[in-house]
């Protein structure tokens, strides 16, 4: 997945290492991945898996800055 969008929304956050690992090109990092997802699951049937994706390009993410008068508001 190509995160260059996504990046400066998250800035040096908390969400950054996330972000970056979905991003990862990494095969390591993906199979770890790959094992934590397929435990968080538990044995088959016990959970459902369901996706979503969007049919329509959206447009690209972009980071808005709102004065903090605005932010109180939210």
């Amino acid at each position: 997945m190509d995160i260059s969008s996504l990046v400066p929304m998250v800035g040096d956050g908390p969400n950054r290492f996330l972000l970056e690992s979905i991003g990862s090109r990494n095969p390591q990092m993906l199979g770890q991945q790959y094992q934590d997802f397929q435990a968080a699951l538990g044995s088959q049937g016990e959970l459902e898996v369901i996706c979503f994706y969007e049919t329509v390009e959206s447009p690209t993410a972009i980071q808005v800055r709102l004065p903090m008068s605005v932010c109180d508001h939210l």
